[in-house]
């Protein structure tokens, strides 16, 4: 079966990354319970709730935390924004986690996520090589994401050799190849 550019991502949604928080952190609150940021980075990875957002929130404002902290718990915030569907909010959030941590592959993976739902396609392919290009090409799901973008904006060719890349990287991966089937 093949499909069209445009309902790919129909078939396949963006996948979405998590920031973690730093070993250091971790370890703290293994010893002295679960700290806002800890509670957001969980909710951010494994579904929200109605008091997730001022959770990250009391973190953001609150808490003692390293800058690379700080950044991920914006990062998260911002994934816990748009399963409300506030892709504005979510956009703001990934910017600030961005200017906090410029060096972060996950938030600008986080925030051309946002762009991809807000269709903004050139901004979300320029983040998905940013992010590229800070983990050394190491994460088969920004390869698999940018595919998706490349198919929205007609380029199938780019948008396979990205599926085959994410393929190799993470081999037998049923999503994947799923999408490298649909693109053919």
């Amino acid at each position: 079966m093949t499909t069209t550019a445009g309902n790919l991502s129909a078939f396949f949604p963006l996948a979405l990354v998590t920031l973690v928080l730093s070993s250091n952190a971790q370890a703290a609150q293994t010893s002295m319970g679960k700290s806002s940021a800890e509670l957001c980075y969980q909710a951010a990875t494994f579904g929200p709730a109605p008091e997730d957002l001022q959770m990250c929130t009391r973190a953001i404002e609150g808490e003692d935390m390293t800058r690379n902290d700080l950044a991920a718990t914006y990062s998260n915030r911002g994934i816990l924004w748009v399963a409300r569907g506030q892709f504005d909010r979510a956009l703001d959030d990934q910017n600030q986690a961005i200017s906090i941590n410029p060096d972060s592959a996950r938030a600008y993976i986080n925030r051309a996520n946002v762009q991809y739902r807000l269709k903004k396609y050139d901004e979300a392919l320029a983040d998905y090589s940013k992010a590229i290009d800070l983990s050394g090409g190491r994460f088969a799901v920004i390869y698999y994401n940018r595919s998706i973008t490349l198919a929205a904006v007609g380029k199938r060719d780019a948008a396979r050799a990205d599926i085959q890349h994410a393929l190799d990287l993470a081999p037998g991966t049923t999503a994947y190849q799923n999408a490298l089937e649909q693109l053919q």
